[in-house]
């Protein structure tokens, strides 16, 4: 999971600067766009961190809210940069349609993540539901789990 959370807040970091560029330079799309694309991502972000520094997990302090909220967010935003960002001219600027393609690949492999979390999320809370947990391979096999008596 941290792995999969600081790919994640590179991959945020990335679309905050290259979006931000855009905004400058990109005149074929509105500026409400890129500031949707940057708060997103900057929400994304966020919760990114608050899981990477273990704030945050699906147990405690509402982690499924958060996991579903940016699962949301990033299925916009997706939509956003398909439906908006690559359906625009690009004119004679070549320089803005590689950057809008580089935010919607990032984007794209953003949501991705997110739906791989979701999904690992389900999964878990599917098995330990079931009350199977005990019969899967432990993570620590020396530790005996114990059961308080009280």
């Amino acid at each position: 999971n941290t792995i999969i959370h600081l790919i994640q807040v590179s991959l945020t970091a990335a679309t905050i600067g290259l979006c931000s560029r855009s905004l400058s330079i990109d005149n074929e799309i509105s500026k409400r766009v890129w500031s949707f694309l940057i708060s997103q991502s900057s929400i994304i972000l966020a919760v990114s961190l608050l899981f990477l520094f273990k704030i945050m997990d699906f147990e405690h302090n509402n982690g499924i809210f958060y996991c579903l909220a940016s699962c949301g967010l990033t299925i916009s935003a997706m939509g956003v940069c398909i439906g908006i960002l690559q359906t625009r001219n690009c004119g004679m600027d070549i320089d803005s349609c590689r950057i809008r393609r580089a935010i919607t690949a990032l984007i794209c492999t953003s949501t991705f993540i997110w739906v791989i979390i979701l999904v690992q999320f389900l999964i878990v809370f599917y098995v330990s539901r079931l009350g199977k947990d005990k019969f899967l391979p432990s993570a620590f096999p020396d530790e005996t789990f114990q059961r308080n008596p009280n």
